[in-house]
């Protein structure tokens, strides 16, 4: 038995966790959920050695546990899958997954390092290329190299921290795959996700926190998705329904290569397996219409971590009147913005002066989706608006994304989540191998699941 007893931790005045006690079976899956800035993952960097509780007890089969940095954890057969990538991008995919390891005191060879590498891809069942380079990668491919990193060690513990955030349907059922043959084997997995149908699918028991507290532990048949929910935020939420839009027939975007139209007034969904022309797509949207971008990648196009988050708030801004003077930054100006965007988006954190790299990934999301969504743009491109959002935000950005289109503006939305794609889109495409193809809907107007996925595998609809 894994057991963390009265784990308390602090940052500054902020409390992230307090008295948390939590006890992890072998040979189960058991789900961590909160709202962003529950404090999941810090409880994790706790348990994997990345962080030091302020008070509190770790013992492993009765035996207290010192984690004192990630090598004490892996030593104590812990692995984790981190949220954010910790990738050497200049280095290859193969090289990544066994980066550190020695063979007899030496170096692997460069065919050991490959062979590896796609040993460890057949048995998960998750495809790679093993000699590009990182930084050549998307998001969903970086990933699966993440995954991998971790799924060819024998470990007793694995932590998945928002594994399936960018992975499509097929890769998640592979991910789930694996994830019950380490169960099989005795492995206890902790997952964290903000995907309540996936938790309820792959986990035995699941955990809530709420604002750093633990609210509950229980057997998962015992609560619907919807009881998860209201646990996770203390309040029933409604059901998401699909709104459609009506297009005004003025096109705020006229995209020759690959042809590529938007209307005022629509939602336009680009479905597809990550790595078909997303990024490429992205790229000549900006480059052409600077439309307001909410970026695939939050920390390596979206923010810039060592800055606060009033600072970050104002990217792309800070030359306008309202933030600068006379080549003067307007402190109290961006202040009170940032603040707007904290309230009126729910950005929890140490405060608007504080470095945005300190907020949780959700939290930083919700300040980028605030940001672009701030003013009243005419064209938004959001690759992934959600990703890695609780059931709340997700359901307070697709409303703010709606109320967008409402009020006239065209949105490009680019997901790797179907569901998200189905409840949002009045019109579908499906890239394949850098074409856009429409997906047809059904007499009523909604779109059939099944054809988009047989399109994203470039199959006949």
């Amino acid at each position: 038995m894994l057991s963390l007893s009265k784990i308390t931790k602090r940052f500054g005045s902020a409390v992230a966790l307090e008295d948390v006690s939590i006890a992890f079976e072998p040979g189960s899956v058991h789900a961590v959920l909160g709202e962003n800035g529950a404090g999941k993952t810090t409880l994790m960097r706790i348990l994997f050695g990345l962080l030091q509780p302020d008070s509190g007890l770790i013992t492993l089969n009765g035996l207290r546990l010192e984690l004192r940095r990630p090598a004490d954890a892996q030593r104590a057969g812990i692995g984790m899958v981190h949220q954010h990538f910790k990738l050497v991008e200049q280095m290859t995919v193969a090289e990544n997954i066994v980066l550190g390891e020695r063979a007899s005191g030496r170096w692997l060879p460069r065919s050991a390092v490959r062979q590896r590498a796609l040993e460890a891809a057949r048995r998960t069942g998750l495809e790679i290329e093993p000699d590009r380079r990182v930084e050549e990668l998307s998001v969903g491919q970086r990933q699966r190299v993440e995954l991998l990193k971790v799924l060819q060690h024998e470990v007793s513990t694995l932590i998945l921290d928002e594994p399936t955030a960018v992975l499509t349907p097929a890769e998640v059922e592979q991910l789930f795959a694996a994830v019950r043959a380490l169960r099989g084997r005795g492995c206890r997995i902790i997952f964290i996700s903000h995907k309540l149908a996936e938790v309820s699918a792959i986990s035995d028991v699941v955990s809530v926190l709420r604002r750093g507290r633990l609210i509950c532990t229980e057997a998962i048949g015992k609560l619907s998705p919807a009881d998860l929910a209201e646990r996770m935020v203390g309040e029933r939420l409604a059901p998401s329904e699909r709104q459609p839009g009506r297009a005004s027939g003025e096109p705020v975007l006229e995209l020759r290569e690959p042809p590529l139209s938007v209307r005022r007034g629509e939602v336009v969904a680009i479905a597809g397996v990550d790595g078909n022309g997303q990024q490429e797509l992205t790229r000549a949207i900006v480059e052409q219409a600077w439309p307001a971008h909410i970026a695939d990648d939050r920390q390596r196009e979206a923010l810039v971590l060592p800055m606060n988050v009033a600072e970050n708030a104002i990217l792309k801004r800070h030359e306008e009147a309202e933030f600068s003077r006379c080549g003067w930054l307007r402190r109290a100006a961006i202040g009170a913005f940032a603040e707007r965007i904290v309230r009126e988006f729910d950005v929890r954190g140490p405060g608007i002066r504080s470095a945005v790299g300190a907020l949780s990934g959700g939290n930083q999301q919700k300040l980028v989706v605030g940001r672009e969504l701030s003013g009243k743009p005419t064209l938004i491109v959001a690759a992934n608006p959600t990703r890695g959002l609780d059931v709340a935000a997700t359901q307070f950005v697709h409303g703010r994304l709606l109320a967008a289109r409402d009020e006239g503006a065209g949105v490009v939305l680019i997901s790797a989540d179907l569901d998200e794609i189905l409840l949002l889109a009045d019109r579908v495409l499906v890239i394949y191998a850098g074409r856009l193809t429409p997906a047809p809907p059904d007499l009523s107007g909604v779109f059939d699941a099944s054809a988009i996925g047989r399109m994203m595998a470039g199959l006949a609809a």
